[in-house]
């Protein structure tokens, strides 16, 4: 075992206190920012520094949580199929008028129609303020209806 000279201790002790403090300066202003987004107005207003809440805001994070999970397993598994079907009903090389639909994809992918057509289209589906609206224009690449 190698002994480490009085110098050597002193400068592991103040570079881990150093480091330590680093990271609470970097790390506060997230958990403050967390923890802010968990609290009803009043409270924020009260208090603008809150190290953990008193209360939780309610309802509306229960409900926020449970729209982002579902958002997040109804659209992945809906991207997942639709992609999956497209591609694999594209790489068959016996596919009558397969480069033409392949080319028209592509293009879809790359140059976006615009805000407006892609509005009117929303519009025309009735998917105006409904959850399915997240999903269903954007079933083949979540990119192709963003302008």
């Amino acid at each position: 075992m190698i002994r480490r000279s009085i110098g050597e201790r002193i400068f592991d002790t103040f570079n881990v206190l150093f480091f330590i403090i680093l990271a609470f300066i970097m790390i506060f202003p997230l958990w403050n920012v967390l923890m802010t987004s968990l609290v009803d107005a009043g409270e924020f207003y009260a208090r603008p520094l809150i190290l953990w809440p008193k209360k939780l805001g309610g309802g509306e994070i229960r409900q926020a949580l449970f729209t982002t999970v579902s958002l997040t397993i109804v659209g992945s598994f809906y991207s997942m199929l639709c992609t999956t079907l497209l591609s694999y009903s594209l790489s068959k090389k016996y596919l009558p008028g397969r480069n033409f639909f392949l080319t028209i994809i592509m293009i879809t992918m790359f140059f976006g129609g615009g805000l407006i057509p892609y509005y009117l289209l929303i519009k025309n589906l009735g998917l105006i303020d409904t959850f399915w609206v997240l999903f269903i224009p954007s079933g083949v690449s979540k990119t192709a209806h963003q302008t």
